[in-house]
């Protein structure tokens, strides 16, 4: 009898742990979908002011080119995110980051970079001169084929980074053929980290313990972006 009011005690308890495990497992469930819900209607809304500043900037005649350059560019960067975000939060949507072999290649676009990186330096290079940064975009005749949403996203998640967190110095991003494939490199003159705070602001929502600015979420962007499009990302700092 005692070993049998044991046993019934143990799968009481685990009972107990089941029924505590699928309540949390419930709320997270309720929890991402509010979440997605969220994102997806504040991505909607704000295509609708993107598309007038786009009928405004057509009908702004006395712009200089380069001003004009730079509000098309980041207008559209914004359009393309907004459009990628609204897709993958759709829940009926099978294209998601992680692609199946068919509709990753289907994704594909052969794109000169030359054409990215100086969309790099059309949207940054204000930002740079502010603080007084040297911006250097390398030129590139290199052609890659890649999901360009998602190139760009990765590179300017980068480079705002290298120039929200140097004060002084440079920010370069330059390209070169590794074999059958092209290596873009960010470098900068910032601070720098160690090695450990390196590892930990991987993850959404963590900066260095120095960094009062940002969400925390630039670099965890970056490498989900990479391994979704089989890209290698290597992060290299010392303070």
């Amino acid at each position: 009898l005692e070993g049998k009011l044991a046993a019934a005690q143990e799968k009481l308890a685990i009972n107990e742990q089941l029924r505590g495990a699928n309540e949390a497992k419930d709320e997270a469930m309720r929890l991402a979908e509010r979440h997605r819900s969220t994102l997806a209607m504040t991505s909607h809304d704000l295509r609708q002011p993107l598309a007038s500043l786009k009928l405004a900037l057509q009908d702004a005649g006395n712009l200089p080119s380069d001003a004009e350059d730079k509000l098309k560019s980041g207008i559209e960067y914004l359009d393309s995110v907004l459009g990628d975000v609204l897709l993958q939060t759709n829940p009926n949507s099978e294209t998601q980051d992680n692609f199946s072999e068919d509709d990753y290649a289907a994704s594909l676009e052969t794109v000169p970079l030359q054409i990215i990186l100086d969309n790099l330096h059309r949207m940054f290079s204000a930002e740079a001169s502010e603080k007084s940064l040297v911006f250097q975009v390398g030129q590139t005749n290199l052609v890659v084929d890649a999901r360009v949403v998602s190139l760009i996203r990765v590179l300017s998640n980068l480079v705002a980074n290298a120039i929200k967190y140097t004060d002084t110095g440079s920010v370069s991003v330059n390209a070169e053929r590794e074999g059958s494939f092209v290596t873009v490199t960010i470098a900068d003159t910032g601070p720098g980290m160690n090695a450990e705070t390196l590892i930990r602001i991987m993850a959404p929502y963590q900066r260095d313990n120095d960094t009062t600015t940002g969400e925390g979420v630039g670099l965890s962007i970056v490498a989900s972006k990479a391994r979704a499009q089989r890209w290698t990302f290597e992060a290299i700092s010392t303070p």
